[in-house]
């Protein structure tokens, strides 16, 4: 593979929610620390923490159909090297199709009551360890390519004038609270 400053990424997120975009978004400052160019694909809400980061290219695709959107996605993949996507296995597909370097993050391993088929051809499958998820990597191996474990995103936040501490545990930081 390529030196990580010759590499251009194309970041993706589930619009599962707010977790997939807010998780892409908290990955961002290390990422744009090591590789040299990234951008980010995206529709409706997953785009709204997107926008305020220094990509070098923001890629709107909503309102397209299902068909339009895997055409669109295919045109734009063309110019990358790697995909890293948060929960949008429909995404890491049309990447292992393109014969891109795919990872998928998946906070929601444990959810899971069947992992999905493109897990197994991802480059690298990033699991958020949660209650039973080592458990179930081990029991599923057959189902999983490289895999690695990565910890629950964990953050204490404390006020001075407060007795509650608020510890997260399985999410991640809501990127509009204020960290003090």
């Amino acid at each position: 593979m390529k030196n990580l400053k010759d590499i251009k990424l194309l970041l993706n997120a589930e619009a599962f929610g707010f977790g997939p975009t807010a998780a892409i978004a908290s990955f961002f400052p290390y990422l744009r620390a090591k590789v040299g160019y990234l951008a980010f694909v995206g529709k409706n809400h997953t785009l709204d923490l997107q926008k305020t980061l220094a990509y070098d290219k923001v890629f709107d695709i909503s309102g397209l159909s299902s068909e339009e959107e895997k055409k669109e996605l295919k045109k734009i993949m063309q110019n990358y090297d790697a995909v890293l996507t948060a929960l949008d296995f429909k995404v890491a597909e049309i990447a292992k199709q393109s014969d891109l370097f795919t990872g998928i993050y998946d906070p929601l391993t444990w959810y899971w009551k069947t992992i999905p088929s493109i897990v197994k051809e991802a480059d690298i499958y990033l699991a958020q360890n949660f209650i039973g998820v080592i458990e179930k990597l081990k029991d599923e191996a057959v189902s999983f390519g490289k895999v690695e474990i990565v910890p629950p995103i964990v953050e204490k936040i404390t006020r001075n004038d407060s007795k509650y501490i608020l510890l997260n545990l399985g999410g991640l930081l809501n990127p509009f609270w204020e960290r003090t």
